[in-house]
């Protein structure tokens, strides 16, 4: 049943309500309803609880959203595919190669931040330099974050790295390809503004692990006993990959309602924020497919919003994936001393002439 919580600290909503949706059916019901659904924009989320980090479908101005996600899909259309496809898999070949063997060591550490921060240097078209430059800046106002220090503090990080972005774009680069700058620039569709606010949430996402997190929960099933190495490899890789999204946490979805409605008896008033709780509901997407009926997950929307972003998110884990399972074998590793919650400690064993690091 979808429940109804009146949230205090939105400001200058006059009491606007803003209702959980868990439920699976009813999430997908709310997310394929444009008519009485709306994407939120980033004005309109609510505080601690949205999640997003593509810009192109929340600024303020909608007609500047529109042309972003145009110019986003354009960018990220399957004949771009085999470039960025190419530019991942230099990164994560490159990563592999330096894992340690035979010795225990944190494989987000060592290897899935440092592919995330090539991940989002080939999106972003800059240099390692430049997007280490940028990433440690919003690493540490993710720090800040969850700290809850002073929000003037982190915006002025985040405002650092825009206006870096920002007048990049606006001197025409230097932005490699296959970056989203220089596509953007190229075509001319865009503003030096909307570009660097659409390039920007790129680096936000390695910052805080995001563009990498489908395969952390893949890997952090591996360190859980529940799938072996020999599972990456081949057709199950796919199957595996999609219940790693199923898996990732922290995900909430803001739809604003367009119109006084009713969801399954809760009254929905015009302006009223939906949350979808994809957490919740692909939980229970996972524990009815296991029981024999299929239930796709929401990890990347339903219907009419699926995420655009789909097929690269699968190909960034898949790619990393595939490079560990081609170099070697991994083997989890308890370790009482590191207690962070993130933390994946493994073995690595390299197959011989796999070019692994000794």
């Amino acid at each position: 049943m979808a429940d109804e919580i009146l949230l205090d600290d939105i400001p200058d909503d006059g009491g606007t309500c803003v209702h959980v949706v868990a439920d699976l059916d009813r999430s997908r019901e709310v997310l394929d309803d444009s008519g009485n659904f709306r994407i939120a924009r980033f004005d309109e989320y609510v505080p601690g609880l949205s999640k997003s980090f593509f810009l192109a479908a929340d600024m303020t101005d909608g007609a500047a959203a529109a042309r972003c996600h145009k110019e986003l899909a354009a960018y990220l259309a399957p004949a771009r595919m085999p470039a960025l496809i190419e530019a991942f898999g230099e990164g994560a070949r490159e990563v592999v190669s330096l894992l340690p063997q035979g010795t225990s060591f944190d494989i987000v550490e060592e290897c899935l931040r440092p592919y995330g921060r090539r991940v989002a240097c080939a999106l972003g078209g800059v240099t390692q330099e430049e997007g280490s430059t940028l990433l440690a800046a919003l690493r540490y106002a993710a720090k800040l974050t969850a700290e809850g220090a002073d929000e003037h503090a982190i915006r002025q990080l985040q405002g650092w790295v825009w206006n870096r972005l920002h007048v990049a774009v606006a001197a025409g680069g230097p932005f490699d390809t296959p970056g989203l700058p220089r596509f953007a620039l190229d075509r001319g569709n865009l503003s030096a503004r909307e570009i660097a606010l659409l390039t920007m949430p790129l680096f936000e996402m390695a910052a805080y692990g995001r563009n990498t997190s489908i395969a952390h929960m893949v890997l952090s099933e591996m360190h859980r006993g529940r799938l072996s190495t020999d599972e990456l490899h081949g057709e199950s890789l796919r199957s595996v990959v999609s219940r790693g999204a199923a898996l990732v946490k922290d995900l909430v979805i803001t739809r604003v309602a367009r119109n006084d409605t009713v969801l399954h008896d809760v009254k929905i008033q015009a302006g009223d924020r939906v949350l979808v709780d994809v957490v919740t509901a692909n939980r229970q997407s996972l524990i009815e497919s296991a029981q024999g009926e299929a239930k796709p997950h929401l990890a990347f929307g339903w219907g009419a919003h699926t995420c655009i972003a789909r097929e690269l998110s699968l190909q960034i884990a898949e790619i990393i994936l595939t490079e560990i399972a081609s170099r070697g074998t991994l083997t989890p590793v308890s370790d009482a001393a590191d207690d962070r919650e993130e933390s994946l400690r493994f073995i690595f064993e390299a197959y011989p002439g796999s070019h692994a690091a000794a």
